[in-house]
């Protein structure tokens, strides 16, 4: 799962200025939930989203992103493998969207449990 929140002000900015690259992100979501006076928040379901490379519209934004704050945004991923594809730094958002990780090690030997939300890792 995938959840990209923009500030309104990139949201328009990618209506007006770049309208393709928001057709094919609003087309991609699953689900597009408007917070007025702040933001989109677009979630995309069973989705492994790279970063860059694996799809022209995909870089298309990216590079929009690029001329951008980053408090202006945040994108985080949620999947079965754990990676830090996750940009931005709009952690205020009004959906709450963060990432919370647990690892669970567990064997009859000993049993370790690691969690982190956001950038504070253990």
């Amino acid at each position: 799962m995938l959840g990209i929140a923009l500030k309104d002000e990139l949201v328009t900015i990618l209506q007006e200025e770049h309208p393709n690259t928001y057709q094919w992100l609003a087309q991609e979501s699953d689900e597009v939930h408007i917070c007025r006076g702040h933001g989109k928040l677009f979630v995309i379901h069973d989705c492994k989203w790279p970063l860059i490379g694996s799809n022209p519209q995909k870089d298309a934004f990216y590079e929009v992103l690029d001329n951008q704050e980053c408090h202006n945004y945040l994108i985080v991923e949620a999947c079965h493998d754990y990676d830090e594809n996750d940009i931005g730094g709009w952690y205020d958002n009004p959906w709450n969207l963060s990432k919370y990780v647990t690892v669970n090690l567990s064997s009859k030997y000993v049993t370790v449990n690691l969690s982190y939300e956001g950038d504070n890792l253990p």
